[in-house]
């Protein structure tokens, strides 16, 4: 016999093995971060920490939603910009993803492009990542969408500091569009990732080669605004709508639908 989530969600026609499963965050003793987590407190010192960043190996990732579509996108780079390797790919479309996991992705390709490389032992890696709230999840647990994400990069990021106790490796912040070192070339690949544009199927990492699993928060807001476009055509084909507006042609009021909102 099915069960009522199964029940609810066969009614409003979804298939709960392509949705997300957002567990409890329960924190717990054993939940360690074998890298360094850095956030300046400023717009301009996250880019003079940049500037000034004389690293073995430097990432950069980045999430971008554009035209209708989640993407992508990181690339690393050693001391020459012909060293340069870069990785974009197409998380879904905006009503099946959030930019959040278009950012966790992105990190979770520069993760990869790390992995790949050689000779990592007793070297220093610094990971610039755009997004605060990616970064804040890297530290304590959420009961949000995206959060298998986040754990499968906290342990994957975990894994290659444990392989490589020699190195040193540090997630750092940095502002959005900073025009600093190649963070205007991430950006530009996650936008090509977003119109559909990913790099070869064998070139991103396994778990990524599938179907990602849809976002709750975007099924839940493409839901309420499908309800409300229904209402407004219901509600346009009433006789006391034509009474309402030879009163007041812009009844119903933002205002009002936003005070009942929560009485529904």
């Amino acid at each position: 016999m099915p069960a009522p989530i199964h029940r609810l969600t066969a009614r409003y026609g979804l298939n709960p093995t392509k949705i997300e499963t957002v567990v409890p965050a329960i924190q717990s003793v054993n939940d360690k971060r074998w890298f360094n987590i850095i956030i300046p407190k400023t717009r301009d010192e996250s880019k003079q920490i940049k500037r000034e960043d004389t690293v073995d190996i430097k990432i950069a990732s980045n999430g971008s939603g554009y035209k209708g579509g989640i993407g992508a996108a990181a690339v690393l780079w050693r001391t020459r910009r012909e060293d340069l390797k870069r990785l974009k790919m197409h998380a879904g479309s905006d009503k099946e993803q959030i930019v959040f996991m278009g950012e966790c992705i992105g990190a979770w390709l520069g993760l990869h492009l790390l992995e790949q490389e050689r000779d990592t032992q007793g070297k220093k890696i610094s990971f610039y990542i755009d997004s605060q709230a990616l970064i804040r999840a890297l530290q304590s647990r959420q009961t949000k969408s995206g959060q298998w994400a986040v754990k499968e990069l906290i342990s994957g990021l975990n894994q290659w500091v444990t392989q490589n106790e020699t190195s040193t490796l540090t997630v750092y912040w940095i502002t959005a569009h900073s025009r600093v070192d190649l963070n205007e070339e991430v950006d530009t690949l996650a936008k090509q990732g977003a119109k559909g544009n990913s790099s070869l199927r064998a070139e991103l990492p396994r778990k990524l080669r599938g179907e990602i699993p849809l976002s709750t928060s975007v099924l839940k807001a493409e839901h309420a605004k499908q309800s409300k476009e229904t209402w407004k055509a219901k509600w346009s084909k009433s006789t006391r709508y034509e009474r309402m507006t030879a009163i007041d042609p812009d009844f119903p009021h933002k205002k009002f639908l936003k005070r009942i909102e929560g009485q529904q």
